[in-house]
C-alpha cells in the first residue's frame, strides 16, 4: 500500500510540475512584471512537492489511523461505556483510577480491565498521529491553493479557438495605428504606424523609455495592443497561433542567455537538427568563427553558466549566430551593441551588414534597436521615436539633412559616427 501510494504521488507531482511549467509558457509578460523569480520557482518545485507528502503519507496515514480510532472506540464502549467516556480526558492515569474502583465494586472483570487498557494503548497513538497530520494537511492545502492559483491564471494574450497556423512568411511587417500601455493611466505607444517590407532593415532610435522595445514585445505577441493591428504578411497576428507566429521570428536581446555547454551546442540550440556546416556558416556570418576557432577546443569549448567564460561581444555574436541558424523571415536585434567596445561593435556591425546583404542566401527583414547610431546608419529606413510616437522617418542622410531630432542625436554622438 505504501509503495503504491509513493508511486502514485510521484507520478502526480511530475505531471503537476509539467502542467505548471506549460502554464507558465502560455502566460504573457504582464504576469511576470510583478512576480519574483523565487516566488515562481517555489510554486513550481516546493509547493508541488509538498503535495507528494499529502498523497504518499498524510492521506494513507489519516485513513488508517481514523479506522483504528473508530475501531478501538467501538470496542472500549462495548466493554464499558462509562470508563470509555473517561478516555476523552487526556490523562490516562484520573482512567486507571476509575477502572480500579469499578473493578473493586465488581462492575468490571479483571479481563475487561486488561482488555480495556490494551485497546487504550492503541487509541492514543493514532490520535497523536492524526493531530500531526492535521498540520501537514493544512500546509498541503496552502500549497495546493497557490498551485491552483497559478493554473487558473488567465493570460492576457490568448489564442483564438480557431487560430490559424501561419506558413513560413516573407517578413512583411505592418503596424497600423497601434496604441499600447502597460497600465490604463499611461500610453507607451500612441498611434504608431510603419511598414517593413521583406528584406528591409528598419531601425528604431530614440531615448530610453520611448517604446522601442515595446514594439518588439508587441510583434512577438508578448502583449496585445489596446488599439490597432499588427500584420505579418497581411495576417493579423492576434488570429495566429503563438507557435507559428514565433517560429517566423528570431530575436537577439541585450541580455544574452547562454547555456553551460559547448559553443557548438549553444549555436545549434533552437534550430531543427542543423548540420555542422550550417552551424559553422552561421558563425562566419555572425563574425564569430574567428574567435571560436582560437579557443583551446574550438567549437567544443565549454563556456560555463550563461557564458561566463566569454566577453560581452562574444556572447552577442554567438546569439546572432544562433538566430541566423534558425533562418526565420524576421530577425530582431534589441540593443545588441550597447555594452561592447568599439572594436567589438565593428565586428557586430559587420555581422548585421552580412545579414542585410543576405550573405547566407536567405533574405531577412531586420528590426534593429540601437543607441549607438553607427549600428543603424545603413538601414533602409530609420524611425525616430519620442514620447511613444514616431516623429521622424527616413534614411540616415535624409534625416541629417532635415535638421530635426535625429540630427541632434547625431550631433551628440558625433565622435561615434565619425563626424
Amino acid at each position: 500500500s505504501m509503495w503504491q501510494a509513493h508511486i502514485a504521488a510521484w507520478n502526480f507531482v511530475a505531471n503537476l510540475t509539467k502542467r505548471c511549467y506549460d502554464k507558465l509558457q502560455t502566460l504573457s509578460l504582464r504576469y511576470y512584471s510583478d512576480k519574483q523569480t523565487g516566488q515562481i520557482m517555489s510554486r513550481m518545485i516546493n509547493d508541488t512537492r509538498q503535495l507528494e507528502l499529502l498523497i504518499a503519507h498524510s492521506v494513507p496515514d489519516l485513513s488508517s489511523n481514523v479506522l483504528v480510532i473508530l475501531g478501538v472506540a467501538v470496542m472500549i464502549f462495548r466493554i464499558n461505556w462509562k470508563l470509555a467516556l473517561f478516555t476523552m480526558i487526556p490523562v490516562p492515569v484520573i482512567v486507571m483510577g476509575v477502572g480500579g474502583v469499578l473493578a473493586m465494586r465488581g462492575s468490571m472483570s479483571t479481563a475487561d480491565i486488561v482488555g480495556f487498557f490494551m485497546y487504550l494503548s492503541l487509541f492514543y497513538s493514532p490520535l497523536a498521529t492524526v493531530a500531526r497530520l492535521a498540520e501537514d494537511i493544512h500546509i498541503a492545502e496552502a500549497c495546493g491553493e497557490r498551485v491552483l492559483e497559478l493554473l487558473d491564471t488567465e493570460s492576457d494574450v490568448k489564442e483564438d479557438k480557431d487560430a490559424e497556423t501561419l506558413p513560413v512568411c516573407e517578413g512583411d511587417i505592418e503596424f497600423r495605428d497601434v496604441t499600447f500601455g502597460y497600465s490604463t493611466e499611461q500610453k507607451v505607444l500612441d498611434d504608431v504606424s510603419f511598414r517593413a517590407k521583406p528584406g528591409e532593415m528598419i531601425a528604431l532610435v530614440g531615448a530610453t523609455g520611448v517604446g522601442k522595445t515595446t514594439i518588439v514585445s508587441l510583434l512577438e505577441r508578448f502583449y496585445d495592443p489596446q488599439f490597432g493591428k499588427i500584420l505579418l504578411d497581411g495576417h493579423d497576428i492576434r488570429h495566429a497561433t503563438l507557435a507559428s507566429l514565433r517560429s517566423n521570428l528570431s530575436i537577439v536581446l541585450q541580455d544574452v542567455f547562454l547555456f553551460n555547454g559547448s559553443v557548438y551546442d549553444n549555436i545549434a540550440y533552437g534550430a531543427d537538427s542543423p548540420t555542422e556546416e550550417e552551424v559553422y556558416e552561421a558563425a562566419r556570418i555572425a563574425c564569430a568563427d574567428g574567435f571560436i576557432r582560437a579557443m583551446p577546443e574550438g567549437y567544443r569549448t565549454m563556456i560555463g553558466e550563461r557564458g561566463v567564460r566569454l566577453s560581452g561581444g562574444q556572447k552577442q555574436r554567438l546569439a546572432i549566430a544562433r538566430a541566423i541558424l534558425r533562418k526565420t523571415p524576421v530577425l530582431i536585434l534589441d540593443e545588441a551593441t550597447s555594452a561592447v567596445d568599439n572594436e567589438t561593435e565593428a565586428q557586430i556591425q559587420r555581422a548585421i551588414e552580412n545579414l542585410h546583404s543576405g550573405a547566407d542566401g536567405h533574405t531577412q527583414t531586420l528590426i534593429v534597436i540601437a543607441h549607438r547610431l553607427t549600428t543603424i546608419m545603413k538601414a533602409d529606413r530609420i524611425l525616430v521615436m519620442k514620447d511613444g510616437r514616431i516623429v521622424e522617418r527616413g534614411t540616415h542622410e535624409e534625416l541629417l539633412a532635415r535638421g530635426g531630432l535625429y540630427h541632434d542625436m547625431c550631433s551628440v554622438n558625433q565622435a561615434k559616427i565619425g563626424g
